[in-house]
């Protein structure tokens, strides 16, 4: 079963609306979901080997200023994503991996997302 088409991702501050993402490409058990003006790209994957490995990434693009030579503009791209990474076996049931994401979400933003601006300013 796929994901609905189109998605859609609110990036506060890069846009004032969600970006629309319609389905661009579906290959085996991975699509990728793009928006029309190739800024914005979500890609949805599943891996079936020793583990199974299921990935879900967001990844940002903009143009902005070259730091070395002012007069040239150059493409930046930043992503983001979620690995759920366990046996083959079924030994944890989609709720028990549903909790482990809960628990880790709820950490990750308590107090005003202090944890995850600490993360993503590099401390450990």
């Amino acid at each position: 079963m796929a994901f609905t088409d189109p998605q859609a991702i609110t990036v506060t501050g890069a846009t004032g609306s969600p970006f629309s993402l319609p389905r661009v490409s579906t290959e085996g058990s991975r699509s990728i979901y793009q928006s029309s003006d190739g800024l914005m790209k979500m890609t949805v994957s599943h891996a079936y080997n020793k583990r199974n490995r299921r990935v879900i990434r967001a990844d940002l693009t903009k143009v902005a200023a070259n730091p070395l030579l002012s007069a040239e503009n150059i493409i930046y791209s930043t992503g983001l994503y979620l690995v759920s990474d366990e046996p083959p076996t079924g030994i944890f049931t989609v709720a028990e991996r549903l909790a482990l994401y809960a628990g880790l979400n709820t950490q990750l933003t308590a107090s005003s997302n202090a944890v995850l601006t600490k993360f993503l300013g590099g401390e450990s």
